[in-house]
């Protein structure tokens, strides 16, 4: 038990006590940190962020309170000011399961998930209209190359799109239903952003050392 503890200390991050986090033993690690409010979560984050990048590892954060700056890593401020958001429509480049159609369809399962009851009617709509902001953002699912060229849309967009369809019908119901029914989501604007750019030289990096990928999330009653 003791040879188990000293070899997962020297291949992984020690987050106090008995409790490692070894990265290099996973194709795609992931870490969910959960607590309270005062309970370390931050204090964690920081952490694993100083220990990837001590082992040459790229590190992007994205600060939602302003707390997580870490030395060396690339801060993102993520807030209703911010230059920047989280984009639900931003694409994934991977060439065989990214693309408009799968995040068209992921969408479209978060928002019927967020606002339910969502008939099947409003359902139909809502993909149709996320079908014409991905049509005006010009990448299509067959063109790879298409993906990565132009601004992605986002939530912002879809907005627009209801309102362009109740400004060309005012009597338009099911649109003004559901412009209604996601006004919490399009209220808020951190999902009406750009996403945040990240640098050909850190997309390069974190595509040829897959192990230094990490996820991290913190998670508390009374947190956004």
């Amino acid at each position: 038990e003791k040879e188990e503890k000293k070899q997962l200390g020297a291949e992984g991050i020690c987050l106090g006590g008995d409790v490692f986090w070894s990265p290099t033993r996973h194709p795609n690690p992931h870490v969910l940190i959960v607590g309270g409010s005062g309970s370390g979560k931050t204090w964690t984050m920081r952490l694993l962020a100083q220990a990837l990048l001590k082992d040459g590892y790229p590190c992007v954060l994205f600060d939602f309170h302003g707390d997580l700056a870490v030395s060396g890593a690339a801060t993102h401020r993520i807030s209703l000011d911010s230059e920047y958001g989280v984009n639900p429509l931003a694409l994934s480049m991977d060439p065989t399961g990214g693309g408009p159609d799968p995040q068209r369809f992921e969408v479209l399962e978060q928002l019927r998930n967020a606002f339910k009851p969502m008939g099947s009617l409003q359902l139909a709509l809502l993909d149709d209209c996320l079908k014409a902001t991905y049509r005006r953002f010009e990448g299509s699912q067959e063109d790879v190359d298409s993906w990565s060229q132009g601004e992605m849309p986002h939530l912002g967009d879809l907005q627009a799109e209801l309102e362009r369809r109740i400004k060309e019908d005012p009597k338009n119901l099911r649109a003004k239903g559901l412009r209604t029914k996601l006004s919490l989501a399009f209220d808020f604007r951190i999902f009406s952003k750009p996403q945040v750019p990240l640098p050909p030289s850190q997309r390069s990096k974190v595509e040829s050392r897959r192990s230094g990928t990490a996820a991290c999330s913190s998670i508390s009653r009374g947190d956004s």
